[in-house]
């Protein structure tokens, strides 16, 4: 490999390694906005289920949260690829998926 390729496989690596880092983030906030649609749902007004007052779930809210977390999350598997795919010529270890 010459100089030439190392440094664009770096170059290469560092913008992958960036989107990695802005969609783990935005999967992270997606996640945390459904986990928070979904709680309001699993609430009970007591320890006796009543039904006086329901605690309601927002349906489409969800839906359309899921949505976007499914799109953000198939871009960051992809961008994982990208990056793993440079890591080494970069001199970088390849992320692990767990």
């Amino acid at each position: 490999m010459t100089t030439e390729q190392q440094f664009e496989y770096i170059g290469r690596y560092t913008v992958a390694k960036k989107d990695v880092q802005r969609l783990v983030a935005q999967r992270h906030a997606l996640a945390g906005n459904l986990s928070v649609l979904l709680q309001r749902a699993s609430l009970v007004n007591s320890s006796a289920v009543t039904v006086d007052r329901i605690y309601t779930l927002d349906a489409a809210a969800a839906e359309a949260k899921l949505k976007e977390l499914i799109d953000i999350n198939t871009q960051l598997e992809m961008a994982i690829d990208e990056m793993n795919r440079y890591a080494d010529a970069a001199g970088e270890s390849p992320a692990k998926r767990i």
